[in-house]
């Protein structure tokens, strides 16, 4: 027997001894222990190994606002926006495209006012940082705080746009029809019924 399965065997057959001698409360305290270890490891991890790279956590925080709010306008594009699909099926089908226009044209204002909010943000921290750039730029990179935080007004008024698009086309053609299978069709698998 090599080393390696040597070694290997020495490590799994433990594991395979407390899988069929244990019961569950065993079980869930060797995780528990477990989770502990391996959190005292990371500890010690990080604490010996710092990491040297300034602004990255800045950094990665503003890339993570454009990517929520640019993908709240794409999801908006493509009519992925959360919705309440009870209440939806609740009202008559002659009401439909009010209902629609009602709702995409409640999400687009608030949208909206929510864009207007975040342009009146972006300007004060811009004047403040045209009349003195050491103003309102992050500690760790030197990087104006209304760069980062453009992303809310410009995200949030497209996405406005686009559900008031949405809501003048379902208030005069009507809602699209509802698609069971929408979801996987979209992903490219082919669904045969016939074959299930």
């Amino acid at each position: 027997m090599s080393s390696c399965n040597l070694l290997f065997s020495l490590g799994i057959s433990p594991l395979r001894a407390l899988r069929t001698r244990t019961g569950f409360t065993s079980r869930l305290g060797l995780g528990f222990v477990f989770a502990v270890v391996f959190y005292a490891f990371c500890r010690v991890f990080v604490a010996l190994l710092p990491t040297n790279i300034p602004g990255a956590l800045t950094m990665s925080l503003g890339a993570l606002l454009y990517l929520a709010f640019f993908g709240a306008a794409i999801a908006a594009a493509d009519r992925k926006h959360l919705s309440v699909d009870a209440v939806r099926k609740a009202v008559p089908d002659r009401l439909q495209p009010l209902f629609a226009f009602l709702g995409l044209g409640l999400g687009a204002l608030f949208c909206g006012f929510l864009a207007w909010l975040g342009a009146l943000q972006v300007w004060s921290d811009y004047s403040m940082w045209a009349s003195d750039h050491a103003l309102k730029v992050y500690e760790s990179v030197p990087v104006p705080y209304w760069t980062v935080r453009l992303a809310i007004p410009v995200g949030l008024a497209v996405a406005a746009i686009r559900l008031a698009g949405h809501a003048c086309d379902d208030l005069w053609y009507g809602p699209p029809e509802d698609d069971e299978n929408a979801a996987i069709a979209n992903s490219g698998v082919k669904l045969d019924q016939k074959a299930l």
